[in-house]
């Protein structure tokens, strides 16, 4: 017997079902949806998602509608044919699209909030969360385990390189990495040419320890998040 088909058998069938279970506590999902075992998220009936999307595993994916004494109105829209890869993490307290056909590799943080910060005589923590406005083109491809920060706006088929951390707009149908993130290559319409002098490895090369410093700031400010969620579930 060929135990790693039979895992796949199984596999498959224990995805079939979940997805099935879960499908009714989100604010919508087509048809054809994949959730791979297990999602996390507390506020799923924020999240609209489109037909034939995947989600993989171990995928933290939320919506606050409050946080210590601020109230918000959250909403994910997740277009058809996007996959999300595992280990997904998406914060929302706003309005947040992803478009349709788009490409979330492993380990992506995606967050349209972030602390204040600028009182220094409160702790970060205790300061309210800032809401910027986040948006994924169709077509996009956002590679492995990287940052897309508060008030950023990614065009349509523009690819980030892995390890990269978003802080500023990237137009339509560019190539960006590094941390901060910047365009290295752009589509004029017949080729993609080179902007500037960047070298894409050394760019990337930088983004990672930068990149690592991002992921574990905003994972603090997500488990405070899921702290003060809970607090006020009791």
């Amino acid at each position: 017997m060929n135990f790693l088909k039979l895992q796949q058998r199984l596999t498959l069938l224990r995805t079939k079902l979940y997805t099935r279970l879960i499908r009714n506590s989100f604010g919508a999902m087509g048809k054809d949806c994949t959730v791979l075992w297990s999602m996390r998220s507390h506020h799923p009936e924020g999240i609209f998602i489109g037909d034939r999307v995947f989600i993989g595993n171990d995928a933290w994916i939320d919506t606050f509608p409050r946080y210590a004494n601020q109230t918000f109105t959250p909403r994910l829209d997740i277009g058809s044919d996007t996959m999300i890869g595992h280990h997904g993490h998406i914060m929302v307290i706003g309005h947040m699209k992803i478009g349709r056909h788009v490409l979330i590799a492993n380990g992506v943080y995606i967050s349209d909030n972030l602390h204040g910060y600028e009182d220094v005589s409160r702790p970060v923590f205790d300061q309210p969360l800032v809401h910027r406005p986040v948006e994924i083109g169709d077509e996009a491809w956002i590679g492995e385990n990287v940052c897309v920060l508060p008030g950023v706006k990614i065009g349509r088929h523009s690819v980030i390189g892995s390890n990269s951390v978003v802080t500023r707009d990237i137009p339509p149908y560019c190539v960006a990495v590094g941390a901060p993130a910047a365009v290295i290559r752009r589509f004029d319409g017949q080729e993609w040419n080179r902007v500037g002098k960047s070298d894409a490895r050394v760019a990337v090369m930088r983004s990672i320890p930068a990149a690592l410093n991002e992921r574990v700031a905003y994972a603090h400010q997500a488990a405070a998040m899921e702290r003060a969620d809970a607090a006020a579930a009791g």
